[in-house]
This record gives structure tokens, C-alpha cells and sequence, in this order.
């Protein structure tokens, strides 16, 4: 079950990453649909296995942040090996990569709601204070009992 989870998110955030860079590289720059497809899909790839690792450790903004870069880098880097037009890359990417952090803040949600949740009895997900958090509490009167006469026997041997 976890795997189907995890094949219709890689879906999702490749259709995502498909749909925004058809639009910014396709749309607007001119970029062949193929070569926006090979960079979707290293893209998705890459990023897919960050969110998995990343995600669960951390916050949405900082996975978020990690994802915002990581886009950048690929679409440039991979773009200037298979985009044959004569394009900013370097503005494309930019571009590409804001529109997609923007996106992948709703797919984190996604992500941390439909297929981390299988995860919550293994322990805490986040570091956050909360995690580190001390519980203040009294004890019963009979504890409290036992603890006073084990003092008062010390403080009798003395």
C-alpha cells in the first residue's frame, strides 16, 4: 500500500513539474516538448527522492527552499545540454523554479497528510521544541508518602 502511495505522488508532482515547465519553457520560451519531458523528468526524479528523505526530517519550508534550488540547478545544467534554442536560460530557470516552489509548498502538504502518515507510530517526524518538550507533573499522595519516609529514614541514619 505504501508503495502505490508513494508511485501517485511521484505522479502528481510529475505532472505538476510537466504542466509548469510545458507553460514557462514550452509556452513562453519555445523549448520542444520533448526536451521540457527529459527535464520533467529528471527533475521529478531527483526532487521526488529529496521530498522523501528531506520532508520527513524537516519543515515544509525548508524542504520547499531545497526544492527551489535543486529546480533551479537542474533546469539550468540539464538545459543547457538538450535545449537547442537560443533562450535566457538562466531567466527560464529562475522563473521555472519560483513557479514550481510555489506548487511543491501545496505538495509537501500533500506528501506530509497521504504518505508519511503510515509513519506517525514510529516516532516524531519533525524536530521541533515540541519534541523536546518537558511534562511537569505531581505524584499521587501515596508516592508522595513513600518518597517522605524514605527521606525521613536517611535523615534518621545521619
Amino acid at each position: 500500500m505504501k508503495i502505490i502511495k508513494h508511485l501517485s505522488a511521484f505522479l502528481i508532482k510529475f505532472i505538476m513539474v510537466t504542466a509548469v515547465l510545458f507553460v514557462v519553457l514550452g509556452l513562453i520560451f519555445g523549448v520542444d516538448f520533448g526536451d521540457v519531458l527529459l527535464i520533467s523528468l529528471i527533475l521529478t526524479g531527483v526532487s521526488y527522492l529529496g521530498d522523501a528523505f528531506v520532508l520527513p526530517h524537516t519543515s515544509n519550508t525548508v524542504a520547499t527552499l531545497a526544492d527551489l534550488g535543486l529546480a533551479f540547478f537542474i533546469i539550468w545544467l540539464v538545459g543547457e545540454g538538450v535545449i537547442e534554442e537560443a533562450i535566457p536560460l538562466m531567466i527560464a530557470s529562475i522563473i521555472s523554479a519560483v513557479v514550481l516552489a510555489v506548487g511543491e509548498v501545496l505538495f509537501h502538504k500533500y506528501m506530509d497528510r497521504n504518505v508519511f502518515e503510515e509513519d506517525v507510530h514510529q516516532g516524531p517526524k519533525k524536530f521541533t521544541a515540541k519534541n523536546f518538550s518537558t511534562e511537569f507533573a505531581e505524584d499521587s499522595p501515596e508516592i508522595k508518602k513513600k518518597n517522605q519516609d524514605s527521606l525521613d529514614e536517611d535523615n534518621n541514619r545521619k
